[in-house]
């Protein structure tokens, strides 16, 4: 084999390697792109609330848009845990405060045990859009909602 012949496969070998890193970086770009929710705190939260129907309100995440764009919560669900809980509501539904130049604002939702017994969750499935694109962000917030302050 000519040093010529070689030169020519080194060349071609070289070409391939850095279309593949081209689209390794590529596939790299079009993954989810950073959540525009930041947990509060990993402190757990507990309330005393007697009757079933009585909404607590708490505090989930920090919730801001990228620059120029809007996030709109669609729902949250609770995941994990023991027991029963519902999410009664949240707010905002709707959020344009910029990542980048505006304070976060603070994403609530109204909870209320569903069962008669205490309840725990371990976090909260968010489900949201950005700009019209449908997304999913797990955020890890312990909460337990007690009948009674004694039974936490």
């Amino acid at each position: 084999m000519t040093s010529t012949r070689r030169a020519q496969i080194g060349l071609v070998v070289a070409l391939l390697v850095l279309i593949a890193l081209a689209f390794v970086g590529l596939a790299r770009d079009r993954e989810q792109p950073a959540s525009p929710f930041t947990p509060l705190d990993d402190a757990a939260m507990t309330f005393a609330t007697a009757a079933t129907e009585t909404p607590v309100e708490v505090g989930i995440a920090h919730v801001c848009a990228p620059e120029g764009g809007r996030v709109t919560v669609r729902s949250i669900t609770p995941a994990g845990g023991s027991g029963t809980v519902a999410v009664a509501g949240f707010d905002p539904t709707v959020v344009t405060a910029d990542c980048a130049s505006e304070e976060p604002l603070t994403l609530v939702a109204a909870l209320r045990r569903t069962g008669g017994e205490s309840a725990t969750v371990d976090g909260f499935v968010i489900a949201y859009d950005v700009d019209g694109e449908r997304r999913t962000a797990a955020i890890t917030r312990a909460t337990t909602l007690c009948r009674q302050l004694a039974e936490c």
